[in-house]
């Protein structure tokens, strides 16, 4: 009886996994419990590929789709957080289930290249968080504004965040069963499968094993410390550097060798500049690409080895027991699979990211020979409780143990054909969960491909009152630490309402106003809720420009020049005028445009003239009665502020074609305000009206020495009640400018001076 085994696997000497791979299938025995074993490797076919006596098939002439997966008794996929070596493995493992060798611990970098590469603006990436996440993971990475086009961003699959949200779940639940090389890998995947996990320690005879060198305890030489694999910012190495360039003993004692590949060609250039700007070509060289016998060499020559990871990406370190196997010591950060290893058994930096830390543990490299020996002899031990052939009987046990369970899911093929005699599915409710995770998982990633990951509505459904505010303020709205739009959202999302037509209603709101598509501005009158007040909240959060936009298409269809004009072009001091503006557009427009209910308009705009009011925070003391305010005084900044026009010395506040607002708050004793001026030239008509939380109050205009006064009658309040802060207005009409009138080159168009307010 014949076990067919099909091995999906990168396989050449680029990557740790092809090497594990070569290495366990040549030891791979020929029978196992009374069974012949045949294995065909399924990789991609590239420089550097290892030899192998098992049968090799390209991965790319072997279609997802047809029926060559079907002549194996059992898939075994070995995937990294790698899109160069996994992506062609990954596709297959999307459509039948298998046994996953889980080589890493984090794969949010596989999964960010893959959204990246589908230009979805992150928001997928935030949908994967929201489905696969921690609730605090959709904070973290609103805070990276990683969905926002411009401004201070970072990729949150480069900080600890990684270590803490590795993202794996939806890679493993595509499986069907698992193995993992560390407690620490176990301890993630455990809770996120459903089906059985083997956890296997990794080999230590992956390579031919060289040599360790001895040196005298009386040699003056340099000591040699070794780094190698994949050359990239996780390794840490730009940290090691400025160890070594602040601490003159490490300057004057030993030879730190770069070794490995060039993974990022930026972070080599980055590692280049601080050997140049910190004088350190004497004690620093590159040893890249090396081969087997160069890399066996090395570390044979070498003295110790560093082999820090932060954040740590991996379930288990190759490079970590190829180094230990040697006997020599080993530095690492005690974190992730590292702090599993025994103390006593590599020297562990103390902190992470701690330039000070890391040259204290190198120091310790530079200590005695006999001490750092016995650390290294343990270290060997350690590695080398297991080998391949171990490895390999390990995994074969674990497929014989569960090949039933194996065989039976592996019935769920994504892409079959119509077979009457072997129907694909699941029949043993032993395996219903796990055939919900894997459907799951099956259409992530086909919403994933199509870019549509951020808007599936099984999603946004199942995000709770919490998360679905951080979720639709990251990936729908692309904004990030808004507070004012946050606590806008927690009102939108507070009712038991439709969640995902909200977000999906917000969607349209930002490709309309923030991406400026013609399309979704055309969608706007159908999906806006013209008289929910709270999502012209979250709108009115969005900036000036969105509220202009919205409104307008979502009352009249159109945008009035004037209007728009206006919204690409704010002005700070005017910010708080920009509703009222936008009310009275509004309000001007004709009847018969407007294409929603007038009391939808109505309440809206009434809206947005109390919203002004509201967003004044103005801190003033309350204006008693008999009391004239000069404008430009002292006493202005205690009882009255003025939002408009002003000359240098803000003595003589003006008003121009555009609104201006007055703020004062009068006792509750107070019955009328008055607003003394006159007005700069003829033809100037001037309307000022109040809001307060009663009805607008609407000035009466009269003569008064020769200028001008606008009375506001006040509603009487009792004496116990707060004093509220009043909001005034003050519209000019026909106003000209001192150029126009007098040939000055003031073109500066004005209207109406304010000298005094008094409250009687």
């Amino acid at each position: 009886m014949t076990l067919r085994i099909g091995w999906l696997t990168p396989f050449n000497n680029r990557t740790g996994v092809g090497t594990f791979s070569k290495a366990v299938t040549d030891a791979m025995p020929e029978a196992y419990d009374g069974r012949h074993i045949d294995l065909t490797i399924i990789t991609a076919l590239v420089d550097g590929l290892y030899p192998s006596r098992h049968r090799v098939i390209d991965i790319a002439s072997a279609r997802t789709n047809s029926r060559f997966y079907d002549l194996f008794d059992i898939l075994v996929f070995n995937i990294g957080n790698n899109e160069e070596h996994h992506q062609q493995i990954f596709e297959v493992m999307r459509n039948y289930p298998g046994v996953v060798i889980c080589h890493d611990y984090v794969y949010q970098h596989f999964l960010a290249r893959m959204v990246d590469a589908r230009d979805s603006g992150f928001a997928d990436y935030v949908a994967l968080f929201a489905r696969y996440g921690t609730p605090d993971a959709l904070r973290r990475i609103r805070q990276s504004n990683i969905t926002q086009a411009g401004g201070l961003r970072y990729g949150v699959w480069d900080s600890d965040f990684s270590a803490s949200e590795p993202l794996g779940a939806p890679l493993i639940q595509l499986g069907s069963a698992l193995v993992v090389h560390s407690a620490y890998a176990e301890a993630y995947v455990a809770p996120r499968f459903e089906g059985p996990v083997l956890r296997l320690g990794m080999p230590h005879d992956q390579r031919t094993p060289c040599a360790g060198r001895t040196h005298s305890a009386g040699t003056d030489r340099r000591r040699t410390i070794v780094s190698f694999g994949h050359v990239q910012p996780t390794k840490c190495i730009d940290d090691i550097l400025l160890a070594i360039a602040g601490a003159p003993r490490l300057r004057d004692e030993i030879v730190y060798v770069i070794s490995g590949f060039s993974g990022s060609t930026a972070y080599l250039d980055r590692l280049r500049g601080l050997i140049h700007e910190h004088a350190l070509d004497r004690c620093v060289r590159f040893a890249l690409d090396l081969t087997d016998a160069e890399l066996g060499t090395l570390s044979s020559e070498a003295d110790a080895f560093v082999n820090l990871r932060y954040p740590n990406t991996e379930g288990a370190s190759v490079s970590l027991i190829e180094q230990l196997v040697t006997g020599k010591p080993v530095m690492v950060f005690d974190t992730g699979c590292y702090a599993e290893i025994p103390d006593d058994a590599v020297v562990k930096v103390s902190r992470p990211r701690d330039i000070d830390a890391i040259a204290v543990s190198m120091v310790r490299l530079l200590g005695d020979r006999e001490a750092l020996a016995a650390i290294g002899a343990r270290g060997r031990a350690h590695a080398m409780r297991t080998d391949c052939r171990g490895y390999a009987a390990g995994l074969l046990d674990f497929l014989a143990r569960e090949e039933v369970l194996l065989r039976r899911r592996a019935a769920a093929h994504a892409s079959c054909l119509i077979d009457l005699e072997a129907p694909a599915g699941i029949e043993d409710a032993v395996d219903d969960a796990w055939a919900e995770a894997l459907a799951t998982a099956r259409a992530t990633f086909d919403l994933l491909e199509q870019s549509r990951l951020a808007l599936d509505p099984m999603l946004i459904r199942s995000l709770g009152p919490e998360r679905i505010v951080d979720y639709v303020q990251a990936a729908i709205l692309r904004q990030g630490t808004n507070q004012r739009l946050t606590a806008s959202l927690q009102a939108y999302f507070r009712p038991a309402r439709d969640a995902y037509r909200q977000a999906r209603t917000l969607q349209i709101v930002h490709d309309a106003a923030v991406l400026a598509e013609p399309d979704a501005v055309s969608c706007l009158p159908d999906v806006v809720p013209h008289g929910d007040l709270s999502f012209w909240e979250v709108v009115a959060a969005l900036g000036a420009n969105t509220l202009a936009l919205v409104a307008h298409h979502a009352f009249f269809e159109s945008l009035p020049a004037h209007v728009q004009a206006a919204a690409e072009h704010p002005k700070p001091a005017d910010s708080l005028l920009w509703r009222l503006r936008l009310a009275d557009a509004l309000e001007q427009r004709d009847v018969e445009d407007r294409t929603t209910k007038a009391e939808c308009l109505e309440t809206f705009t009434a809206w947005l003239r109390q919203r002004a009011a509201w967003e004044a925070e103005t801190m003033l003391d309350p204006l008693p009665v008999g009391q004239k305010v000069v404008m430009g005084s002292a006493n202005q900044k205690r009882f009255v502020r003025m939002i408009g026009f002003c000359d240098a010395d803000s003595r003589h506040p003006w008003t121009g074609p555009e609104l201006a607002l007055v703020y004062l708050s009068p006792t509750p004793a107070a019955t009328r305000i008055t607003l003394f001026g006159h007005m700069l030239h003829e033809g100037v008509s001037v309307t000022i009206t109040a809001v307060s939380d009663a009805a607008p109050l609407k000035a009466v205009e009269r003569a008064h020495n020769g200028g001008n006064a606008f009375e506001i009658a006040l509603p009487r309040t009792p004496a116990a009640a707060s004093t509220p802060t009043l909001c005034l207005t003050i519209q000019s009409t026909g106003c000209s400018s001192p150029a126009a009138l007098t040939g000055s080159q003031d073109t500066r168009l004005l209207g109406f001076m304010l000298h005094e307010v008094a409250i009687h």
